[in-house]
């Protein structure tokens, strides 16, 4: 599934933590923006990873969106 990975985090550590996580399985298209192809439990463990660096929003805020392939 494609999807598209959007964050705004203000803390350099974690950011850099995202930032080497998503060059492992997505390509970066913007400065905070990534797309990716990958299956359905990559996206999971993704979702798990970010809210784990975030902690609910305390560092910031990572979305992921799915991108039809249409589009």
């Amino acid at each position: 599934m494609k999807i598209l990975i959007f964050y705004d985090i203000s803390d350099n550590k974690i950011r850099n933590k995202l930032v080497r996580y998503l060059k492992r399985i997505a390509v970066r298209i913007q400065y905070s923006v990534f797309i990716a192809d990958i299956p359905e439990h990559e996206i999971t463990r993704l979702k798990e990873f970010a809210e784990t660096l975030v902690e609910g929003g305390r560092y910031g805020d990572i979305a992921i969106y799915n991108a039809r392939n249409d589009c």
